[in-house]
């Protein structure tokens, strides 16, 4: 494996990533776990995390107000375009996909 992505590939990395997003794009912990169903603690945990894996830091508080640091600016940019790769992988996978119900049919037709 290339080294360099192997810090990707490590430390639940995409999760982490949903999280930051959604931090980076509503500018608040708990809206963002309200969005993805989790508590707050999981989502300071999660950021924690992608920073320490990282090796960056990717927030700044001042005050209650948060800021993305240049580097959380990178990433939130980088996170957009990977879920726009992500949804176009998704758009091409489902031209793919054979409907459950329809699967069971075919594999008791006669062949």
């Amino acid at each position: 494996m290339r080294t360099p992505l192997r810090r990707y590939f490590r430390h639940g990395l995409f999760p982490q990533l949903m999280v930051f997003e959604a931090v980076a794009r509503l500018g608040s912990v708990t809206r963002a776990g309200e969005e993805l169903y989790l508590a707050q603690p999981t989502v300071s945990m999660q950021l924690r995390k992608l920073s320490g894996a990282l090796g960056v830091t990717l927030l700044e508080w001042r005050g209650r107000r948060m800021e993305l640091t240049p580097a959380g600016r990178e990433l939130y940019a980088s996170c957009e375009e990977l879920f726009e790769v992500f949804d176009a992988l998704e758009r091409r996978l489902s031209l793919h996909r054979v409907p459950v119900a329809l699967d069971g049919l075919l594999a008791d037709a006669p062949g």
